[in-house]
């Protein structure tokens, strides 16, 4: 059964597959309140944190999921800069 999640208007649908594969360009990108934080958070869990020139003025990171899957931090919206 599909999963969808929401918080603060944001939604994110969650479709379960017999074959799950990991896109391999695609990916989420979410904005974290603090984005220094996270990164720590991140690496005390033992994940590798990128950290990624800026794009909008704002700065972010990638990390891949235990499951392989890309996702992307940003300090602030698009459009922030």
């Amino acid at each position: 059964d599909p999963v969808w999640l929401e918080r603060e208007g944001t939604q994110v649908h969650l479709l379960p597959t017999a074959e799950p594969v990991v896109p391999s360009l695609g990916h989420p990108a979410v904005e974290v309140p603090d984005l220094e934080a996270a990164i720590s958070r991140l690496e005390a869990g033992g994940l590798e944190v990128s950290r990624r020139s800026e794009y909008w003025g704002t700065a972010r990171a990638k990390v891949n999921s235990p499951g392989g899957h890309l996702v992307e931090l940003m300090a602030g919206p698009p459009g922030n800069g």
